[in-house]
């Protein structure tokens, strides 16, 4: 018996959390459309393309052999999509809704999520989470071919309570998902593309 307990101890435990996941619209931005016509744009669904679709593990401390594995039940190609659409809609764009006819858009945007996942790394006193967001946007304007242009995001928490990881984990990736947002706005390749 002290054999089969000492085995059960050494190989551990996975315990799976729930991580819900939220995006935080952007407040401002540079207004990018045609402020008299505001173009119009469509974004598809998103795919999720992600080979990893756990977002995070972690062990309690550098010895422990119990693990914690996080996960959600929200759907993350919808909640990235969101991240796009808003950053259109801040930058002055007009954004076609997806269940109606799609007429006179001047861009249509598609998406695959690459990466949502967070790096954990545990100390003696915290554990530190690096979210890392990564999305393959194909950008397909009317009078041209399409572009397929690579955005990420990361950021950075801390959090102290090893056994509640979860709260810090949304925050880091609702900052890490606005900072793809705004590289998108950013992006030379989208730039062109709305300046023809």
């Amino acid at each position: 018996m002290v054999g089969i307990t000492g085995l059960l101890l050494f190989n551990g435990c996975t315990f799976t959390r729930v991580v819900n996941l939220r995006y935080t619209p952007i407040i401002q931005t540079e207004h990018l459309a045609d402020k008299t016509t505001p173009q119009k744009v469509v974004v598809e669904s998103f795919e999720d393309g992600r080979a990893n679709a756990k977002l995070a593990q972690h062990r309690l401390n550098p010895i422990n052999v119990h693990s914690f594995k996080y996960e959600t039940r929200d759907d993350i190609p919808s909640l990235t999509r969101s991240a796009i659409v808003d950053a259109l809609l801040k930058s002055g764009f007009e954004v076609l809704p997806l269940n109606q006819p799609k007429t006179g858009q001047s861009l249509t945007v598609m998406g695959a999520v690459q990466t949502f996942e967070a790096d954990t790394k545990a100390g003696w006193s915290k554990v530190t989470l690096t979210a890392d967001v990564a999305l393959e946007l194909t950008l397909v304007p009317n009078n041209g071919g399409a572009v397929k242009i690579h955005i990420q995001g990361q950021n950075v928490q801390e959090q102290r309570d090893f056994m509640n990881v979860e709260s810090a984990a949304p925050e880091a990736f609702d900052r890490a998902l606005r900072e793809c947002a705004t590289k998108f706005l950013e992006h030379g390749e989208f730039r062109k593309l709305i300046a023809k």
